[in-house]
């Protein structure tokens, strides 16, 4: 079976000092331009030490991303399990577009794919293998920087998450959305 973890993550163009790292004894501080860019949300899975697959999007995922999302993780399942004879299992929290009707009505097809679905319980951050991802792009490639706009912070990002592929030795792939 393949185990894949699947979330959402938010970034601004304005990292918080908590994600930065300074000398002991001198205070933190980041200069800010005037014009705030947008926030660039990021959905991925990862599948731990293997591969990173992840969208980038200004502004919020809403149900139809994310079924054009699992859509394309059910083609890479059904790939996967036509080719080695493994199901894929997807886990992740319960968010609202997680659990949508239309989203309900997606599981079945999906199944059929090889790919199924599993909720973590509520409150239960800390049992999603991705956040520490996220932690980790935050904190080492994104911290401490100051991006002019959506569009440098959105290069950062997928430069970040390159350079976590590279130094795990994972694939990274990712899907841009029309």
């Amino acid at each position: 079976m393949t185990l894949l973890y699947l979330d959402e993550s938010g970034c601004c163009p304005e990292s918080p000092l908590g994600y930065g790292y300074g000398q002991i004894g001198q205070q933190k501080s980041i200069s800010q331009r005037t014009r705030k860019g947008r926030r660039v949300n990021i959905m991925g899975v990862w599948e731990e030490e293997q591969r990173f697959e992840y969208a980038l999007k200004v502004g919020t995922y809403k149900t139809k991303s994310y079924l054009r999302f699992m859509d394309w993780q059910a083609e890479r399942a059904m790939k996967r399990l036509y080719e080695t004879g493994k199901p894929t299992v997807i886990i992740h929290d319960n968010a609202s577009i997680h659990r949508a009707e239309l989203v309900r009505q997606r599981h079945q097809i999906w199944s059929k794919q090889g790919l199924s679905v599993f909720f973590l319980p509520p409150y239960s951050p800390e049992m999603n293998r991705i956040e520490e991802q996220w932690l980790h792009l935050k904190r080492q490639e994104l911290g401490g920087y100051v991006f002019e706009d959506e569009y440098d912070l959105a290069k950062a990002i997928i430069e970040g998450i390159e350079n976590r592929g590279q130094q795990g030795n994972y694939a990274v792939e990712r899907l841009m959305f029309n």
